[in-house]
């Protein structure tokens, strides 16, 4: 899409598109975070649960 938005930035049409995936970057960039604690959080648990199973 990014590579598509800057081949149409020419004719104008593509700064839309590049302006959708800028936007796009920034909210993963912030989203990225809290999706990696969530996995490490959910890593833990069931590291945790393994280890109760075993005693």
């Amino acid at each position: 899409m990014t590579a598509i938005g800057y081949v149409l930035a020419i004719v104008l049409v593509g700064l839309i598109i590049l302006f959708i995936t800028w936007v796009w970057w920034i909210l993963d960039a912030f989203s990225l975070m809290n999706w990696l604690k969530s996995d490490r959080l959910r890593v833990k648990r069931e590291a945790i649960n393994i280890a109760k199973s075993r005693i």
